[in-house]
């Protein structure tokens, strides 16, 4: 029961989201969020995302850059674009490119490849963002 209550939770949820891709007022009001509001519609927008929630192809792109732009106008991004408890990251990158760079690290007890994503704002100040994502680390060596 609960799992099917947390399923039509979800749909009705999906339902709500596709409504405000849809409407041209609603997407303005979206971009007006701040603070506290603007995070967590990011996050949910995010995870529906994520769950697969969003069955067309075209809304999961107007979802995406929803969250551009909604990211870009108050300076923040999605909590799960994060990651916690990594330790150990070596100082130096093992290698760079124009986007990021990769760092051995430790996630979960096991040696892991981090790459850190470099992106950049358009306003004067150039702020850094920093992504992650992990891999399981194999050494060629």
């Amino acid at each position: 029961r609960l799992r099917d209550a947390l399923r039509e939770d979800e749909e009705r949820l999906a339902q709500s989201i596709l409504r405000i891709l849809d409407s041209d007022s609603d997407r303005a009001d979206v971009q007006k969020l701040e603070g506290n509001s603007a995070q967590d519609f990011l996050d949910v927008l995010q995870n529906t995302l994520d769950k697969g929630l969003l069955l067309e192809k075209e809304h999961n792109s107007k979802a995406r850059r929803m969250i551009l732009k909604l990211s870009e106008a108050c300076d923040r991004l999605p909590s799960a674009l994060f990651i916690t408890g990594v330790t150990g990251r070596d100082e130096f990158a093992l290698f760079g490119g124009g986007f990021g760079d990769i760092y051995q690290a430790s996630y979960a007890g096991q040696r892991v490849a981090l790459k850190h994503i470099r992106a950049f704002h358009r306003d004067a100040e150039q702020r850094r963002i920093r992504l992650v994502c992990v891999f399981p680390f194999h050494s060629p060596f």
